[in-house]
C-alpha cells in the first residue's frame, strides 16, 4: 500500500511494531509530537505517489545483515516549506527471485539515524522507528545469492555445453557479462544513493560510526565472495579451455600418429612394390640382354657365314685398309687442299692436263712414254712449288683420271687397258705411292675388284642397293640399266688384271706383278657365283690369263677345271646378259681344255711406235 502525510507541520513516524508479512502494509504504531507543533500523522488514502527505483542490491545488503541497534530517522527539511506527500512501499523480506524492474522497494534504514535526503517541496520534519530487521545474517545472505549467482553460471555453462565449437567463446562472454554487469550496475546506484544521505543520529558517535562501516564491510564481502565466484569461474573457463585445448591436441597427435603410420605403410608397399618391380625389370633386362646377345651371336654367324660367300676375311681385311685410306684423305688432305686458294687453283688447272693426256692415249708406246712424261713433270713440279701433300693429292687426281678413262673406253675395248695399264706402270715406277692411290679409287668404284658382293640389307630400298654396289644416276634421276653397269664393272677389272699382269718395263719390276691376279682368281672361285661373276672372269682371264698360266702351270690348270666342272654349272642366270656371258665363259674355258691355249685379248702387246 501507498500512504500519505498530512500538512501538519512537523512530526515523525514510529516503525518500531509490527509489519505485515508480504510487505505490501505496514501499520503506523505511533507518531510523537515535536515540541512546538503538534501534528498528527495518520493513515488516509494516497495523495502523491513519489517511489524510487528498485535497489537489488543494496536492499538485499541491508535485509541480509546483521541486527543493527534501534534508531530513530529524522527527515529534516527547511521549516518554511510545506509538506509534501511522501510514501514507500517497503516489502518484509527479499524476494530473491523477483525478475521486475517495474517495482518498487523502500528503503530501510536503521533506528535511530537521520537520513538527510534532497530538500522536499515543504518543510517537513518527522522521525519514525523502522520495523524490525530480519533475523538472516550477512554470510548466509551473500551466500544464497551467491548460490543464486552460481546456479544461473551452471545453467550458462550447462548451455554452452550444447553450443557448437565456433560460439563458446561468444556463449561464455555473454555469460560472464549477463553475470558481472547487474552487479556492477547496482553498486554503483547505491555509492550513488549512499552519497546523496547524512546521517544525524542522537546515539553515541562511535555506534552511529559503526553503521557505515558494517554496511561498507557486508558489501566489500559481498564484491569480495561475487570477485571469488568470477576467478573461480574463470579459472574453472581456464582449466576447461586448457582441458579442451589437450585434448585438441592429443585427438590432432592421435591422427597425425595415424597419418604418420598410414604414410609410413604406404611408403613400405610402395618400397616393396618398387623393389619388386625394379627386380622384375632386371629379371626383364638380363632376360633381354641374353636373348640380344644370343640374337646378336646368331647374327655374327649368319653375317659370318654370309660374309662368306660373299668376300673372303682376308679380301674384306684388305679392301678396309684402302677404304679407310680414302676417308683419310677426304677428311684430311682435301680439306687442306681446299683451303689453300693458290693450291687449289694449281690442282684445278693441272687435273684438267691430266685428264686430257689420258684420253690421247694409243696403242703405242711412243704415246705411252710421251704421256708418262707429261704427268710426270706435273707431279714432280707439284712438289717442288707446293709441297709433298699437293703432289699426293696429284698423285690422286692421277688415279681418279686413270679409272674415269677405264669406264669410259675400256668398258667397250678391253684392249684399251693395256697402253693405259703401262702408263700407269711406268709413272709408279718413279712414284710407288700412286699403286695405292690407284687401289683406293678401284676399291671405291668397283668393289669386284677385292672381289666382294654386298647383300641387300633390310633397311635399304631397291634403288639404296643399287646405288650401293655402285649403279649410276642418268641426268634423268634414273639409274642406269644392268648392262650398262655390268660393261663399267668389266672395264675397271679389265684395267686391274692389265696392270697385274703387264711384266716389267724398261728393266724395272711391276710394283703391281701378277701375284695380284692369282690372288684375286682364287679368291673369286671361292666365292658362289652371282649373275655378272661370268662375265667378270671370262674378262679376267682374257687379259689376264696367259701372264697367270706362264706364271702358275699346273695350278692355273687346276683352277680351269674346277671353273668348268663346278663353278660354272653353279651360276644361276635370269637376264640375257648373264645368259651371254656364262655362255661366252663356257666357250672360253672348253677352248682351253681342248687346245691348251687361251683365246686372249688382242693388243695385249703394245706397239712400239
Amino acid at each position: 500500500m501507498k500512504y500519505g502525510l498530512e500538512k501538519r507541520g512537523v512530526g515523525y513516524l514510529d516503525y518500531s511494531s509490527a509489519s505485515d508479512s508480504d510487505g505490501e502494509n505496514r501499520a503506523l504504531d505511533s507518531v510523537q509530537q515535536v515540541p512546538g507543533n503538534a501534528p498528527v500523522l495518520q493513515r488516509e488514502k494516497p495523495r502523491k505517489i513519489i517511489s524510487l527505483p528498485r535497489r537489488r542490491t543494496t536492499e538485499s545488503v541491508y535485509r541480509s545483515s546483521e541486527q543493527i541497534p534501534s534508531t530513530q530517522f529524522s527527515f529534516v527539511s527547511s521549516p518554511a516549506s510545506t509538506l509534501s506527500p511522501f510514501s514507500r512501499t517497503r516489502p518484509a523480506s527479499y524476494r530473491a527471485n523477483s525478475r521486475s524492474n517495474a517495482g518498487r522497494r523502500s528503503l530501510v534504514r536503521a533506528e535511530s539515524d537521520t537520513v538527510h535526503l534532497p530538500p522536499l517541496p515543504a518543510s517537513v520534519a518527522f522521525t519514525a522507528k523502522p520495523e524490525g530487521m530480519g533475523s538472516q545474517t550477512v554470510s548466509s545472505s551473500a551466500y544464497a545469492k551467491g548460490e543464486h549467482y552460481r546456479e544461473l553460471a551452471e545453467k550458462a555453462r550447462m548451455k554452452l555445453r550444447r553450443l557448437s565449437a565456433d560460439g563458446i567463446a561468444s556463449a561464455r562472454a555473454a555469460a560472464c557479462s549477463s553475470f558481472a554487469q547487474p552487479i556492477q550496475r547496482e553498486l554503483e546506484e547505491t555509492r550513488e544513493f549512499l552519497s546523496k544521505l547524512s546521517v544525524v543520529s542522537s546515539q553515541p558517535a562511535a555506534l552511529l560510526s559503526s553503521v557505515p562501516e558494517a554496511i561498507d564491510s557486508a558489501v566489500s564481502n559481498t564484491l569480495a565472495h561475487v570477485d571469488h565466484m568470477r576467478k573461480e569461474f574463470a579459472r574453472k573457463r581456464k582449466e576447461e579451455e586448457s582441458a579442451g585445448k589437450k585434448a585438441e591436441e592429443e585427438r590432432k597427435e592421435e591422427e597425425q600418429r595415424k597419418i604418420e603410420e598410414a604414410k609410413e605403410k604406404a611408403r613400405k608397399e610402395k618400397q616393396q612394390l618398387e623393389e619388386k618391380a625394379a627386380e622384375a625389370k632386371k629379371r626383364a633386362s638380363e632376360e633381354k640382354a641374353a636373348n640380344a646377345k644370343a640374337k646378336e651371336a646368331a647374327e655374327q654367324a649368319k653375317a659370318a657365314q654370309s660374309r662368306a660367300k660373299q668376300v673372303s676375311p682376308e679380301a674384306l681385311e684388305w679392301a678396309t685398309k684402302y677404304r679407310n685410306m680414302y676417308r683419310q684423305m677426304m677428311d684430311g688432305l682435301a680439306t687442306r687442299i681446299r683451303s689453300n686458294v693458290a693450291v687449289k687453283n694449281y690442282c684445278f688447272k693441272q687435273r684438267g692436263v691430266i685428264t686430257r693426256s689420258v684420253g690421247q692415249l694409243k696403242d703405242s708406246m711412243e704415246f705411252v712414254s710421251r704421256i708418262a712424261r707429261t704427268i710426270d713433270n706435273i707431279l714432280v713440279e707439284s712438289a717442288q712449288q707446293h709441297g709433298a701433300e699437293t703432289q699426293e693429292w696429284m698423285l690422286n687426281l692421277v688415279a681418279k683420271a686413270v679409272v674415269k678413262q677405264a669406264e669410259k673406253e675400256v668398258s667397250v675395248a678391253h684392249h684399251a687397258a693395256y697402253p693405259l695399264a703401262a702408263t700407269t706402270i711406268l709413272l709408279m715406277q718413279r712414284h710407288p705411292r700412286l699403286a695405292d692411290m690407284l687401289l683406293v679409287r678401284l676399291v671405291k668404284k668397283c668393289p669386284y675388284v677385292v672381289p666382294q658382293f654386298f647383300p641387300k640389307k633390310d633397311s635399304q630400298t631397291a634403288e639404296e642397293y643399287l646405288i650401293s654396289i655402285g649403279y649410276k644416276e642418268k641426268d634423268d634421276d634414273e639409274l642406269e640399266p644392268e648392262g650398262i653397269y655390268m660393261e663399267r664393272m668389266a672395264g675397271m677389272l679389265a684395267l686391274f688384271a692389265a696392270v697385274t699382269q703387264s711384266p716389267a718395263i724398261n728393266g724395272k719390276p711391276n710394283p703391281m706383278p701378277v701375284s695380284y691376279a692369282w690372288t684375286w682368281l682364287a679368291r673369286m672361285l671361292n666365292l658362289p657365283p652371282r649373275s655378272i661373276s661370268p662375265l667378270l672372269v671370262n674378262t679376267f682371264l682374257s687379259i689376264a690369263g696367259t701372264s697367270l698360266q706362264a706364271a702358275y702351270g699346273k695350278q692355273f690348270n687346276k683352277a680351269m677345271d674346277l671353273l668348268a666342272n663346278d663353278w660354272i654349272s653353279a651360276i644361276v642366270v635370269s637376264d640375257s646378259v648373264a645368259i651371254a656371258s656364262k655362255s661366252n665363259l663356257t666357250s672360253f674355258v672348253d677352248t682351253f681344255r681342248k687346245t691348251g691355249k687361251l683365246n686372249e685379248c688382242e693388243g695385249r702387246v703394245i706397239k712400239l711406235a
